[in-house]
């Protein structure tokens, strides 16, 4: 490998790492087309540059392309939703059984829940999902399991795009920060039942969560459309009623 090949390929991560946070962050939205000439004239490179770089990201998930179209943003659907969080919940619930076992009490689990304690309620969103994220990475890699490990780490960027897209209602993150600490409260206690109990309601809600912000969405968008062509009055937005939050 020479050196032109070795500044290609880091010129490549950092392209694929520019994209990745804009996709997180919600500046590129679910379905934007990413045009890899219009890519690469906004960062100055080559196209097969551009191309190499959404194939990272393609190959995780974070974006998709299909047969004679350009990649772009995927729009998560409710089947998806439940599917990623179905697959969640084979593997924590399994590494929450593991450590509540043991009774560990994860020093870096520990650091991520300070964290979000810390928070107020005008945090921004993806640092809190950052800090969630981290507990949950934690707990996994204090089960001990590398393949569950593993398999955990193919998920991030589904996770993660998935929070970024959809950001349910929440109306403190001290409640979120203290679901979390009831469940390292029960796992340091040896409490399996109760420890697992409280992981899956965790994930459950979170669906519930997830697919009622999208139907509420998607609803308003209806009405709005209905609205400006005068079929009917948009209704004043009714304030926050939901009490939790999960990621």
């Amino acid at each position: 490998m020479n050196k032109l090949q070795i500044k290609s390929v880091s010129v490549i991560e950092a392209l694929a790492k520019s994209l990745r946070d804009r996709v997180l962050s919600g500046e590129l939205t679910p379905d934007t087309p990413l045009p890899e000439l219009q890519l690469a004239n906004q960062y100055g490179v080559a196209r097969p540059t551009i191309r190499a770089a959404i194939q990272q990201l393609t190959l995780t998930g974070l974006l998709r392309r299909e047969a004679n179209r350009t990649a772009f943003v995927p729009r998560l659907s409710d089947e998806e939703i439940r599917d990623l969080y179905g697959v969640r919940a084979v593997l924590e619930l399994e590494v929450v059984r593991r450590i509540t076992e043991r009774r560990l009490r994860p020093p870096l689990a520990e650091a991520a829940l300070r964290r979000l304690e810390q928070f107020g309620d005008d945090a921004k969103w993806n640092e809190v999902v950052d800090a969630d994220i981290d507990f949950h990475v934690a707990l996994v890699e204090a089960s001990g399991s590398r393949h569950i490990a593993r398999l955990y780490g193919l998920l991030g960027d589904d996770i993660r795009l998935c929070v970024a897209q959809l950001r349910p209602a929440y109306d403190s993150v001290s409640k979120l920060a203290r679901e979390h600490r009831e469940l390292l409260a029960a796992i340091e206690r040896g409490d399996v039942r109760v420890a697992v109990a409280l992981m899956r309601e965790h994930l459950d809600q979170a669906v519930g969560d997830l697919t009622h912000q999208r139907a509420k969405t998607a609803s308003r968008s209806r009405r709005t459309a209905s609205a400006r062509q005068g079929h009917v009055r948009p209704r004043p937005r009714a304030g926050r009623t939901s009490g939790r939050s999960h990621v």
